[in-house]
């Protein structure tokens, strides 16, 4: 196994130098043929070692330390490029753009770039776990880091679509692999029985019952809020739409900004209303079955309310009601989500 590993290591350094995308079948291949490369010249090593197997032994440990400083020297270099703010150095062009604009890579490298602190203490845990891993006494307090930090990477490569999932998934089975090799100790460490507590047989039935309580009272919890602000059920309003026509509402809110011309109706009973760069928060009451509704309590201040009702036609939306008794109407096109 590690002489596999170790090939991989060997050319994967090499391909990773390479500044072209590397989330291709080419890739896999090469690094495939790296690991068979390895793996047969562990085999022919191991058929030519003399008797007592000290030369398949010295070798198999090189082979494990390609693997420890392959990963130092890449860790190395992706966190240094965090700690410096080079991997994530702003771009002001993604900054300004409407959130649903952006690719989910795009979204993620804003996110990452947008505060230099987060970014560099993720460069530095990076940076220590190649540190640690460069020596044997530390290695698997190294590669527990490393793989901690690798599993975050790989699910933002994966979930944000990056075009780098090869080679952390890579980093990540590296990682892993040194931590493998200590799989017994670790089970002994993990798995042995709790000292806490008195001796003797415990009480198992009240000891379920917490287990239980401690689990499920915020499971429940969580789930009953979930259901609450409709998490699981998407409305029929809910969504962002422009507004194309209105009438009776010229003084509902200040025009000093910029004119009003977007409304969101968002989950848990809410909105906003886009005033220039200002968002409005408003209070909603929906009601389906009747196809009414009511909008009340503009930017958190009590006003009178809107109610009327609504007509629901595909990607257009109609609404017409009172205010304080004189009408007003709506028109609105659904923007997102369609």
């Amino acid at each position: 196994m590690p002489f596999g590993l170790a090939g991989l290591a060997l050319v994967g350094v090499v391909l990773d130098q390479i500044d072209v995308p590397h989330d291709n079948w080419l890739s896999v291949g090469v690094l495939g043929g790296g690991a068979v490369a390895g793996a047969i010249a562990g085999l022919v090593l191991a058929r030519g070692d003399l008797p007592g197997g000290d030369g398949v032994t010295r070798a198999r440990h090189a082979a494990w330390t390609v693997v420890r400083f392959f990963l130092a020297f890449e860790m190395v270099r992706y966190g240094m490029a965090k700690v410096i703010g080079m991997q994530f150095y702003p771009q002001y062009w993604r900054l300004d753009s409407r959130t649903v604009d952006l690719k989910p890579s795009w979204l993620a490298w804003a996110f990452f770039g947008r505060t230099y602190g987060y970014q560099a203490f993720g460069g530095l845990l990076e940076v220590a776990s190649a540190v640690l891993v460069c020596f044997r006494r530390t290695t698997l307090l190294g590669a527990c880091l490393m793989a901690a930090v690798l599993t975050d990477v790989v699910l933002v490569n994966i979930f944000y679509d990056v075009p780098v999932k090869l080679f952390a998934s890579v980093y990540l089975a590296l990682a892993v692999s040194l931590i493998a090799r200590e799989a017994p100790r670790l089970r002994a460490f993990f798995l042995q029985p709790s000292r806490e507590g008195p001796k003797g047989v415990r009480p198992r039935a009240l000891r379920a019952v917490g287990i239980t309580l401690v689990l499920m009272l915020p499971a429940a919890d969580t789930l009953r809020d979930a259901y609450r602000y409709g998490i699981f059920r998407t409305e029929p309003l809910e969504g962002a739409w422009r507004v194309d026509r209105r009438s009776g509402l010229d003084d509902l809110l200040p025009e000093t900004p910029g004119p009003w011309d977007r409304i969101y109706f968002e989950k848990g009973d809410f909105g906003f209303v886009r005033v220039g760069r200002e968002r409005v928060h408003f209070a909603t009451r929906i009601d389906d079955a009747t196809s009414t509704l009511t909008l009340s309590r503009f930017g958190g201040e009590q006003s009178l309310n809107l109610e009327g009702s609504f007509a629901l036609h595909d990607q257009s939306l109609h609404v017409e009601g009172n205010r304080g008794g004189k009408p007003f109407a709506l028109d609105l096109t659904r923007e997102f989500p369609r």
